[in-house]
């Protein structure tokens, strides 16, 4: 009798057990969000339909030219912004707001997926569309744009004005103004960026060196991406104080060469970021090159990386001679340049070498590296192998 109801009571016990567990599972499949509807951008507005009470966040995947190192997991060429993380909307409410991408290495965007995650209960925010995906608590509904071509006209009327110096530092203040054209705006020195709101065409920076860049920002996301920038150099007078204001505004003058920016040089595809360092990212119709430093416009950039493939199947090329400046060659840089017979690499201590970077070139080819020794120049040669 007591074994009896020793295991009428263990089976008692599983039944509960398994009624509780189906119960939280069920509780927990509830959970699920519907997905945002109408999710679209509406020229520079970010638009969508709460489609159930909960939190949600917008995040702009941004696929862009010739770009760096993504973060988190992402291959070259992808940056993320997010906007507005974890803001509550009720069911059936229209979102709708202007923005603005503000990442530098966005100048240069061709394609933008709008990314519009939601979930049932606030979670932690992040930046990259990576985090969210493949996690049961979000469920993510994206608009992805048309291939965006075009580019905004530079701003109009830029001009600066001298102010009046920072007290204790080396620094001074500046009023930058520019044509009022309805849109979103980027100002940037050597120092710093600011971006300035549509209802105004001023801002007051303060900088040490006066160089300044005035873009206009993508007015329709379907069409456009943001300006190459307008450009003004302004020296402070030397007699500050005693100065008339209109000695204290500079003339507008604008240059061709803006960074960041795309350029080719002898065959060279270059990408020069905003820090005026420059990336190989296409060697073509090309017999011998060599990859060091790169001149636009009278100014010289070091050359600090090649991209992956930038030089992959090129049918011409036959001698290449890389510079100390560069610190990365990328994966399949030189991969199946079968004319490719001279390699040499004047190596700097922190150069790393990309998988199959010099894999499958000319069977007779020779790659000298110099510059480095010991266990540093064993790594290179063990990176080349490979």
């Amino acid at each position: 009798m007591k074994k009896y109801l020793g295991n009428l009571l263990f089976f008692i016990t599983v039944f509960v057990m398994i009624l509780f567990g189906c119960t939280s599972m069920t509780s927990k499949a509830a959970t699920t969000m519907k997905p945002a509807e109408d999710v679209k951008f509406v020229k520079d507005h970010v638009h969508f339909k709460a489609a159930e009470d909960g939190y949600y966040t917008v995040i702009l995947e941004c696929f862009h030219e010739n770009g760096e190192y993504g973060k988190a997991g992402y291959f070259k060429g992808v940056t993320c912004e997010a906007r507005k993380v974890n803001q509550f909307y009720k069911a059936n409410e229209i979102v709708d707001y202007s923005t603005f991408l503000f990442n530098e290495r966005n100048y240069n965007v061709y394609q933008i997926n709008l990314h519009v995650v939601s979930s049932k209960e606030k979670k932690v925010g992040y930046e990259y569309i990576n985090k969210y995906k493949n996690n049961p608590n979000y469920v993510i509904s994206t608009y992805t744009t048309p291939i965006i071509s075009k580019r905004m006209a530079k701003p109009q009327n830029v001009e600066v004005k001298y102010l009046d110096p920072v007290q204790h530092t080396d620094y001074f203040r500046y009023k930058v103004s520019w044509k009022n054209d309805g849109c979103y705006h980027i100002v940037e020195t050597p120092y710093n960026r600011c971006s300035v709101d549509p209802r105004f065409n001023s801002v007051n920076v303060i900088t040490k060196t006066p160089i300044f860049r005035v873009r206009t920002c993508s007015s329709d996301f379907n069409v456009y991406k943001t300006s190459d920038p307008a450009i003004v150099d302004f020296t402070v007078p030397s007699n500050s104080s005693n100065s008339s204001d209109s000695d204290k505004t500079a003339p507008k003058v604008e240059r061709e060469s803006a960074l960041p920016t795309t350029v080719t040089v002898d065959n060279i595809t270059y990408y020069i970021d905003v820090n005026g360092q420059a990336t190989a990212t296409k060697i073509d119709s090309k017999k011998k090159a060599s990859l060091d430093t790169v001149t636009v416009d009278v100014k010289t950039y070091p050359v600090v990386a090649i991209a992956d493939n930038a030089c992959k199947n090129n049918k011409k090329i036959t001698t290449i001679t890389i510079g100390s400046n560069v610190s990365s060659i990328g994966k399949k840089a030189f991969f199946k340049c079968k004319k490719l017979k001279k390699v040499t690499i004047k190596a700097n201590k922190n150069l790393k070498i990309g998988k199959s970077a010099f894999k499958k070139i000319n069977k007779g080819a020779t790659i000298k590296i110099k510059g480095v020794k010991g266990n540093t120049k064993k790594k290179l040669v063990k990176a080349i192998n490979t």
